[in-house]
């Protein structure tokens, strides 16, 4: 019956053969209960294939299991059959021909079981799958086969059939870990233990067992890394676990991630933390990475880093001049949050997080992610969704996988009005220009997914006197922003050694704020914090000794705006070579931002 009504729905696309379908012999013969599940489970396959909701091999993986009796599937015949009917049909060169999208509102083989086709002929998410129909997709999946992810969702490296990787997109600059790829690996350190931090709670369960515990152990230690008041610094700490655990515990993992190296005391009261990561020997350090404590009246707020450098060499920033060095992990994210807790909770409860210390944390998005939901877990550090924030200078791809998939708020650094000045201040608009981050921003805010809501995004506006500060630019802000329900945050600009522009005067930042006020949009002046002691925004991280990436040309409109003895420096930088490759874990990775950034400015 089923392949009857397949047939009269897709009478295009079948083979001739599937049209005799109906005619194969299913005799009626005594079935067992489970023969009947089988049969029902294979049947309900069937339907999902020939509608186009499972791929071509979907039906055949299914058809060709035996039922939980023993006995063959009762739809094994079918199998090919309906697999060459749901193959696509193929032109002279062999690849498959684009399928047409029903008309809006009928339903057709791109419509779900439930509704109508979404836009571009994708099909609906079912409410339901039944156990024949997961196992299928299952089989599928582990073939190599099954839908394409959809837009925006990370490329995952994955074995293909002859055993080798498919290829993963990645941006300039990335830095490849051992780990990255395996979120099913376990991170361990120089000696060889497991780093908990690193581990989601599943991960966290299936590691105890893996050991020879029960599963329940995992939430033990979970609540003894992440609860109010315990943050335990050590296994002697975890008193409701026996001894025996604790002393295996001892030689198979370690609790911290991160070791605190100094703390800086600015006259605001504002605290730069440095935190030594470690290295591939024990004992070694492989760099330092700074977060900042922000206190304020109502609120205490941490801002974090996601990397050791940044690959993006945004002009104004004091970490670019480090270039990237390598990806934070997730334990090495969390454990910023975890350590300042324990140090300096009594004094001041961290209310808020930020991810705007050092990096591009939407460059780290495979650590980040995991990284927010353990920030944001009920039984990890509990925080709520609206108090933690993940800053990005805008990579579109990214940005879309963020708002479709974590609770977090998202901040977007725009610091520019046009196309021109943002590729000089932000080379990575070279790549993702204004007319694409904008698009991508209206169409996921307000956001409703991933259970929660954003309305207003927020931006990000670092004033460069006589670069984005004029009236000009607050039009063209107007402009530009029309259609994306957002918040500005206007940001003073907080010099460092080498840097060739100058902050925005105060009366240039009030008028400028006056003026989009009077239109309507919510604005607000961030005040600098920390800069006595290098923890302001914009001055972190540790350039050193090794050669800075090379400095973006000056568009000659605004050479007037910098300065000059900078800007000669900068020239001179642009024909230093790069920094050499980095070593991480097991693999190789160079980092070619800088190389692509100079050949950029020489265009």
């Amino acid at each position: 019956m089923l392949l009857s009504y397949a047939s009269r729905r897709l009478p295009s696309r079948l083979d001739p053969a599937l049209h005799v379908a109906p005619a194969v012999t299913m005799a009626p013969p005594p079935w067992s209960i489970a023969t009947a599940t089988a049969f029902a489970s294979s049947a309900h396959v069937l339907w999902r294939t020939a509608s186009r909701q499972l791929p071509p091999g979907a039906f055949a993986a299914c058809a060709g299991r035996r039922a939980l009796g023993g006995a063959p599937s009762p739809l094994a015949p079918a199998a090919t059959v309906c697999a060459s009917a749901a193959a696509p049909r193929r032109d002279a060169s062999g690849r498959p021909r684009p399928i047409a999208s029903p008309a809006p509102g009928r339903r057709g083989p791109a419509a779900g079981l439930h509704g109508a086709a979404k836009p571009g002929g994708r099909p609906a998410a079912p409410r339901g799958r039944s156990a024949g129909a997961a196992a299928a997709a299952a089989a599928v999946a582990a073939s190599g086969g099954g839908p394409p992810p959809r837009r925006g969702a990370a490329v995952a490296a994955v074995a293909d059939s002859s055993g080798g990787q498919l290829p993963v997109h990645r941006l300039k600059g990335d830095v490849v870990t051992a780990n990255e790829g395996a979120s099913s690996d376990v991170v361990r350190d120089a000696a060889g233990r497991a780093v908990l931090k690193c581990m989601t709670l599943p991960q966290m369960e299936e590691w105890v067992v893996s050991i020879g515990q029960p599963r329940f152990r995992a939430r033990q230690l979970w609540k003894w890394l992440y609860k109010t008041d315990k943050w335990a610094s050590s296994f002697e700490e975890m008193t409701d676990l026996s001894k025996a655990f604790r002393a295996a515990l001892a030689d198979e993992a370690v609790v911290d991630a991160l070791a605190i190296n100094r703390v800086h005391q600015a006259a605001d009261g504002t605290r730069k933390i440095t935190f030594r990561l470690p290295g591939d020997e024990p004992g070694a350090s492989a760099g330092i990475i700074e977060s900042v404590l922000i206190p304020a009246p109502g609120r205490t707020t941490l801002c974090v880093s996601s990397q050791l450098g940044c690959a993006l060499n945004c002009q104004f920033c004091l970490t670019a001049k480090m270039g990237l060095r390598r990806h934070l992990t997730v334990g090495e994210i969390v454990d910023q949050v975890v350590q300042t807790r324990r140090h300096f909770e009594a004094e001041a409860h961290i209310s808020n997080v930020v991810f705007m210390g050092m990096g591009e944390p939407l460059h780290n998005i495979h650590a980040v992610l995991p990284a927010v939901d353990t920030l944001l877990h009920g039984d990890g550090l509990n925080m709520s969704h609206n108090k933690v924030t993940v800053s990005t200078s805008g990579l579109v791809p990214e940005i879309r996988r963020f708002a479709r998939e974590s609770k977090a708020n998202l901040a977007v650094s725009l610091n520019a009005s046009t196309d021109e000045v943002r590729s000089w201040i932000m080379p990575i608009n070279r790549k993702y220009p204004l007319s694409s981050l904008m698009g991508v921003l209206r169409e996921e805010f307000p956001r409703g997914n991933a259970g929660r809501t954003q309305a207003k995004v927020f931006f990000e506006y670092v004033m460069l006197r006589g670069v984005n500060d004029s009236l000009d630019d607050a039009r063209r802000i107007l402009r530009l922003t029309a259609g994306v329900p957002c918040k500005i945050n206007l940001i003073h600009f907080n010099v460092h050694a080498g840097s060739e522009f100058t902050p925005s005067d105060r009366a240039t930042m009030l008028a400028f704020q006056d003026f989009l006020v009077r239109k309507g949009m919510t604005v607000t002046i961030r005040e600098s914090r920390g800069d006595d002691e290098m923890a302001a925004c914009g001055q972190l991280g540790q350039p050193g000794d090794r050669p800075s990436p090379p400095r973006m040309r000056v568009p000659t409109a605004f050479e007037h705006a910098v300065d000059g003895e900078a800007v000669r420096a900068a020239s001179s930088a642009r024909r230093r070579p790069g920094p050499p490759a980095v070593r991480v874990g097991d693999t190789a990775a160079v980092s070619d931002q800088e190389g692509a950034v100079a050949a950029a400015s020489t265009t």
